[in-house]
């Protein structure tokens, strides 16, 4: 036999056992949200988001211009993030848990934060909005006649 015809016959029983092991594979059992959290831990998870952010806000004061700015961005974004985390444990409601994902999709790609960063970065073509260079017109050619 061909390589080939070996390579092909392996790749089917290949797919094929792993078919017939993911058949036999007992379902998953529905996943239950999570307990709600107390009132007093709520309060205590917000109390020590609220000290963290303090301390945060403080470590940034020692920097200066764009690094300061990036620094206050991280804090105030890790602030949201650990109410917004609180807040859901403490109502256990699947509105809340979508919450505390946009809070941490927020912290991650905050325009503030991006902005910092991109002014901080050297200027480059992309940055002053130049067009690219493939996309220019093409010069025309001049006959000479």
């Amino acid at each position: 036999m061909s390589k080939l015809m070996i390579a092909l016959l392996m790749t089917a029983g290949l797919a094929l056992t792993g078919c017939a092991a993911q058949r036999e594979a007992p379902m998953a059992a529905k996943a239950t949200p999570p307990a709600p959290i107390t009132k007093e831990a709520y309060d205590s998870a917000v109390r020590n988001a609220e000290a963290q952010y303090k301390t945060d806000k403080d470590a940034c004061s020692s920097r200066s211009g764009n690094a300061k700015d990036i620094c206050l961005a991280e804090a105030n974004g890790k602030e949201k993030v650990a109410k917004a985390n609180a807040e859901a444990a403490y109502k256990a409601t699947p509105k809340a848990r979508e919450d505390a994902r946009v809070a941490r999709a927020e912290a991650t790609h905050s325009p503030r934060k991006n902005a910092t960063i991109l002014r901080a970065m050297p200027r480059t073509c992309a940055l002053r909005k130049q067009t690219p260079r493939w996309s220019r017109p093409r010069p025309t050619r001049r006959s000479t006649g």
